[in-house]
């Protein structure tokens, strides 16, 4: 089983939708068999500007024939990906917080 998990998020007061990138790569050779990896990420930004988030990732899982009596199978990915933006119209506005 290969699994990948991440939260993009930003919030802004920018009107324009964040560039994002999120690059996961997962590999299994045939004989793997009884692997498990598992990778997770949090990319955030709170803030008046715009923003870039960029991500990558690469699982790769190498077997052999160690254990012949356990049948061969294809290994289950997961990949789990939320992107948010949330406007916030107050840094839009100009404030000062030391009055």
């Amino acid at each position: 089983m290969q699994a990948d998990a991440s939260v993009q998020y930003d919030i802004s007061s920018s009107r324009k939708p964040t560039q994002r990138t999120n690059d996961v790569t997962m590999e299994s050779s045939p004989n793997c068999r009884g692997n498990s990896s598992v990778t997770r990420g949090v990319q955030g930004h709170i803030g008046p500007n715009e923003t870039e988030q960029n991500r990558r990732v690469s699982h790769s899982q190498e077997g052999n024939d160690k254990y012949p009596e356990i049948p061969n199978g294809r290994t289950v990915q997961i990949r789990s990906n939320v992107q948010v933006d949330v406007d916030n119209p107050a840094e839009r506005f100009p404030h000062n917080p030391n009055k």
